[in-house]
């Protein structure tokens, strides 16, 4: 499976900077390959599970939070741009070094969804954060937001390694919280189901 990443600054979120690739282009996440949507095919909800494990380091440390599980659940409305709801996001088997880890949200991110190209999205977060366990010798609790996180997505058999669909992001900078001023996230998501992103 071929893994792209993308930069991501915290606190965390340090404040990332996004550039939202919104169009006035309808899009619609849709269960085939036709455009517009057939009626009844479009998508209304969504659920996805990484691929492979998530990391998430801070520049203080030389070591990664890894996540072996994460999973992100939405619901989808309609509208130019498309919005996706989270409804669930949780991951888990976290660990810093040999030490468990807990990483957890306390506000659900939300995102827009804009066509970029032929079955190519972007995905930009609004709000949302992710929490740490306390972190070093001086424990350091981290909180990354969210907030303008922008996640290039794939839609079914984009690319020969992008399965059922993808969401990705490397190294991102988002806001971080103050003893945790930098950070990357490194992150793959796959749909359970097929999902084509069409006008």
């Amino acid at each position: 499976m071929r893994k792209i990443t993308g930069t991501l600054a915290l606190p965390i979120v340090t404040t990332i900077i996004a550039t939202s690739a919104q169009t006035a282009t309808a899009t619609t996440l849709c269960d085939m390959n036709e455009s517009p949507c057939p009626t009844g095919h479009a998508v209304k909800t969504v659920h996805f599970k990484n691929n492979t494990t998530m990391q998430v380091l801070f520049a203080q440390f030389d070591k990664p939070v890894n996540c072996l599980s994460a999973l992100l659940a939405a619901e989808v409305f309609a509208g130019s741009p498309l919005t996706l709801h989270t409804t669930s996001l949780v991951f888990g088997s976290c660990k810093f070094v040999t030490q468990a880890c807990a990483v957890w949200t306390e506000e659900l991110p939300n995102f827009s969804l804009a066509l970029t190209g032929e079955n190519l999205g972007s995905l930009v977060a609004t709000g949302g954060d992710l929490h740490t366990c306390e972190l070093g010798i001086l424990k350091y609790a981290c909180v990354f937001g969210l907030e303008g996180l922008e996640l290039p997505m794939e839609g079914v058999f984009h690319g020969k390694e992008s399965g059922n669909g993808m969401i990705t992001s490397e190294k991102r900078n988002p806001e971080a919280s103050p003893f945790c001023q930098e950070a990357t996230l490194d992150l793959l998501l796959e749909p359970s189901e097929s999902i084509y992103i069409v006008s």
